[in-house]
């Protein structure tokens, strides 16, 4: 049984779409017959060690610190530290997987695997370098991009993102031949059962939904400023527009003093993390959905909403307009333009044949080439061919 070790900035109970993408994959290479460990940090006060979906995960000490918005953990050198290390180390697994370039386990993996020689295989979620409304941590952000990051994505094993927008930005940071395999999404689990309608010609109450972390580079405050134009055009009375906001960070409080500044308190419901699926029935419930994030890698929300049939408005940006080709599959919007997404969401709000037609060719696109169980075999592909060559 081969066995892989991978080194995760955070894992469950963390909510997001690194956490959920990685627990995806490992969860399906273990019914596979890999022996999978994740070593992350423990930022939410778990067990050291427990086995989630097959997956044997164990977590080290780690400072999480809010200036850096909770989101850049930080391993703690403490004697548990190298005490867990140890017992996952052995027996010493036949590939190492890190995820990331800008996380310290990323680099930790790194070295460890370099000091041992063992394969590395390094997974690149992120398309450009991070977004975050403090030009101080930006700019110490692409510092670290181009020292350490270059480091990982020059020297690993192999190199993987999971879009042709990631790929380009590791070719960016130095890699030479990185392989694109996408993040999946289980097709089955978000198809609705029911015949999917989303509602008369015109839409008496509009349901639109978002998920995802809240933090400032995900553009909430975009789509709060879309509606309130929304609303004017549309000369409605508040309550016949309902945003869903799926989804929990350090950005909620800003965003819930917007809402309330905006007087959209009768239209904004924060619902907070909820479970799959939770999720699920939000959005089998949803007439449109939005995702007007600043930076993506492979969006796994556009998926999951793909994969239940919604239309969708999104930004273009990183490989969003993969999942999203052109505009028979889905409506694209440049990045930080609420006037762009209010003119979408007005012109699916009144067109229920084109509502229709964009949620069913974005579920059998997805189905053909986002699903989980052909993303897993080329995966494994890629994963014996360097155990074989080590």
């Amino acid at each position: 049984m081969n066995k892989l070790l991978i080194f995760a900035a955070v894992y469950h109970p963390y909510k997001g779409g690194y956490t959920e993408s990685m627990h995806e994959l490992a969860k399906r290479l273990a019914q596979k017959g890999w022996a999978v460990t994740v070593l992350a940090c423990n930022t939410h006060r778990r067990a050291e060690q427990e086995i989630i979906d097959g997956i044997e995960v164990k977590r080290i000490p780690c400072v999480n610190p809010k200036w850096l918005n909770s989101t850049f953990p930080i391993p703690l050198p403490f004697p548990k530290t190298f005490r867990i290390l140890k017992i996952a180390l052995s027996p010493i697994p036949d590939l190492i997987s890190t995820q990331t370039r800008f996380f310290p386990t990323a680099w930790l993996g790194f070295f460890i695997g370099k000091i041992k020689n063992i394969p590395i295989a390094h997974t690149e979620r992120g398309a450009i370098h991070s977004i975050v409304s403090s030009r101080l941590i930006s700019w110490i952000s692409a510092i670290i991009d181009h020292t350490l990051g270059w480091i990982i994505v020059r020297f690993s094993n192999m190199v993987i993102g999971v879009s042709d927008a990631s790929c380009q930005f590791l070719r960016h940071l130095g890699a030479k031949n990185p392989l694109k395999i996408y993040n999946g999404v289980d097709t089955v689990f978000w198809q609705n059962p029911s015949v999917i309608s989303h509602g008369s010609s015109v839409i008496s109450q509009l349901s639109i939904t978002f998920v995802g972390r809240l933090i400032y580079s995900k553009g909430v405050q975009d789509l709060l400023h879309a509606v309130v134009q929304i609303k004017n055009v549309r000369k409605q009375e508040p309550k016949n527009i309902i945003v869903n906001i799926v989804g929990d960070g350090t950005y909620r409080p800003v965003l819930e003093r917007f809402t309330h500044e905006l007087k959209l308190d009768d239209n904004i419901r924060f619902l907070g993390e909820m479970t799959k699926e939770q999720v699920r029935e939000i959005l089998w419930q949803t007439d449109i959905f939005v995702n007007p994030s600043h930076s993506e890698g492979l969006p796994r929300s556009v998926l999951e909403a793909a994969a239940a049939g919604l239309p969708i408005i999104a930004t273009d940006v990183g490989g969003t307009n993969e999942i999203i080709p052109d505009d028979s599959y889905g409506l694209l919007i440049p990045s930080k333009n609420p006037n762009a997404l209010a003119e979408k969401l007005a012109a699916l709000t009144n067109d229920e044949n084109l509502r229709t037609h964009l949620g069913g060719n974005a579920q059998r696109y997805v189905k053909e080439h986002f699903d989980w169980d052909k993303i897993t075999e080329q995966y494994i592909g890629v994963m014996e061919q360097l155990t074989i060559n080590n």
